[in-house]
């Protein structure tokens, strides 16, 4: 229910006697392809006051902006929920950003797209100074040494880069890696690969630093920094606890355990349940062993439903039909790409390659590390 009639300041200096949306403000929403769920959510939410208050003028001018910059419809809906106050922007300030991340993105009008609309409420990044934003463009180049190709991969991963405090954050971590002994190549890798490692505290950089000692991994080598970013999207606690479910809940000693996720750091960011289910789909549907997972802890990391389930059960068939003598290694059906394996096992395009000998239910957890 809209609030009853007051007095509000607009930006333009006048003065309404009513916080009531304008028919003028319904239309504009309405032609700009908003559905009447979108205009409800904006003109009767908790932001009513502000979106109401603000001229059709600059609503309409507001949304010719984005929309010339391909944020329409359902698209510039979910910006302005998500970033009410940058009606509250002067238009010359917003144009004069998306011109500064048009040059970033060289080209790319998918990357300007997500700039334009990341973040929410006070911290979208239209609403950040031009000032900040260069400093940090200046910080990625003379600091760590990333060329443009490196910057826009780090800002398709992770926009929110320069919401980053420069000074107590981004420095503070350059600092960090390079008293462990990293160079500017390896930081910019680890940055741009794996760009969720800025978002740690310091103290969880020092817990994940332990955990690479605990597993013998130095930091200065690939395989370091790979575990390294891996870990940085899991909490220190959780990284502990999957560890200690994988050496306790599947009779593996705690030796194997150590050497499993010194070959592949993936593994304690799986859960308990996605490695569980592979596991089950080894000794009851393979008929498996696990040493075989002690020799191939990748398996773990496979998608069930979209690459392990399918690719067996083509296996299967052709050994019930004397195709195939020998059960090939989990690293050998697993590993090859898609146009390799149907190379390797070839099965005839109108049979159905079903899981029908399966005796588990095959369905994903949707890992967010787990590949197809």
């Amino acid at each position: 229910q809209i609030a009853p009639p007051c007095s509000v300041s607009t930006t333009d200096g006048q003065f309404r006697q009513s916080v009531s949306p304008s028919s003028s403000k319904l239309q504009i929403l309405k032609e700009q392809g908003f559905t009447e769920q979108q205009i409800k959510s904006l003109l009767e939410g908790p932001n009513k006051r502000l979106f109401i208050s603000v001229s059709d003028t600059r609503i309409s001018s507001l949304l010719l902006l984005l929309k010339n910059h391909g944020v329409s419809g359902p698209a510039s809906a979910r910006f302005l929920a998500q970033c009410p106050n940058v009606v509250r922007l002067r238009l010359f300030n917003i144009q004069s950003k998306i011109d500064f991340f048009d040059n970033i993105c060289i080209q790319d009008p998918r990357l300007l797209l997500k700039l334009i609309t990341h973040g929410s409420g006070n911290k979208s990044l239209i609403s950040l100074s031009l000032l900040n934003i260069e400093r940090h463009l200046i910080f990625l180049r003379d600091e760590i040494g990333l060329d443009s190709v490196g910057i826009k991969r780090i800002l398709d991963r992770f926009p929110s880069f320069f919401a980053l405090n420069l000074e107590r954050n981004l420095r503070v971590k350059l600092h960090i890696f390079r008293d462990r002994g990293l160079d500017n190549e390896s930081i910019s890798w680890l940055w741009r690969t794996y760009p969720s490692i800025l978002t740690l505290s310091d103290k969880g950089l020092y817990e994940r630093f332990e955990l690479l000692e605990h597993f013998g991994h130095g930091i200065s080598t690939k395989a370091g920094l790979c575990a390294l970013g891996n870990w940085s999207s899991r909490s220190y606690k959780t990284l502990l606890s999957r560890f200690e479910a994988l050496q306790n809940n599947h009779g593996i000693s705690p030796s194997d355990a150590i050497r499993m996720v010194q070959r592949y750091p993936r593994l304690i960011c799986l859960t308990e349940e996605s490695i569980a289910r592979k596991i089950e789909y080894l000794i009851e549907v393979l008929e498996r062993g696990m040493d075989e997972i002690l020799h191939y802890p990748e398996y773990l990391t496979y998608s069930l439903q979209k690459r392990i389930a399918p690719r067996f059960s083509i296996v299967h068939r052709l050994k019930s039909k004397g195709s195939i003598t020998k059960d090939p290694s989990l690293r050998f059906v697993l590993k090859m790409t898609d146009e390799i394996f149907s190379k390797r096992f070839p099965i005839d395009k109108d049979e159905n390659c079903d899981n029908d000998n399966e005796d588990i239910v095959v369905d994903d957890d949707n890992d967010a590390i787990d590949r197809h």
